[in-house]
């Protein structure tokens, strides 16, 4: 199982990096583009529902040009990943809020429910690991 680990941290070619950092950059590229619209729209006719809508698309757009940015340049953190562990907490709780929130507004499935709160617990897991592996000293030095 050990072995397994290390093949999954492994680091990917160049190649790679490149191809999905581009996937990601268009990605974000619409996603940040329709938020700047949405904002547009909403100073003439502001709404709550479309003030949420917005600021969902933003966040999406800004984790994918975060992503394309550290790809497409080939610069991840010190700890390998490419998200700091505040980043990857914040995620965690926006993973833990979404099935919170959908409660109010219609139900929803118990698998949706599963899947978010894994996000969430991995988010938090993978955070606390990092910032273990930067603040101790690896024994292999």
């Amino acid at each position: 199982m050990h072995r397994r680990q290390e093949e999954l941290r492994a680091p990917i070619s160049r190649k790679s990096q490149v191809v999905l950092g581009a996937v990601c950059l268009f990605v974000s590229i619409p996603m940040l583009a329709l938020a700047a619209l949405g904002l547009f729209v909403m100073a003439a006719n502001p709404s709550g529902t479309g003030f949420v809508f917005v600021l969902i698309l933003a966040a999406i757009g800004a984790l994918f040009a975060v992503l394309s940015w550290r790809l497409l340049l080939g610069r991840s953190r010190a700890d390998g990943g490419l998200f700091s562990p505040t980043g990857l907490r914040a995620g965690g709780v926006i993973f833990l809020a979404g099935p919170v929130a959908a409660l109010f507004v219609e139900p929803i499935g118990l698998l949706h429910a599963g899947i978010s709160l894994a996000a969430a617990v991995g988010c938090f897991a993978l955070a606390g690991h990092r910032e273990q592996h930067v603040t101790t000293p690896s024994s292999a030095a």
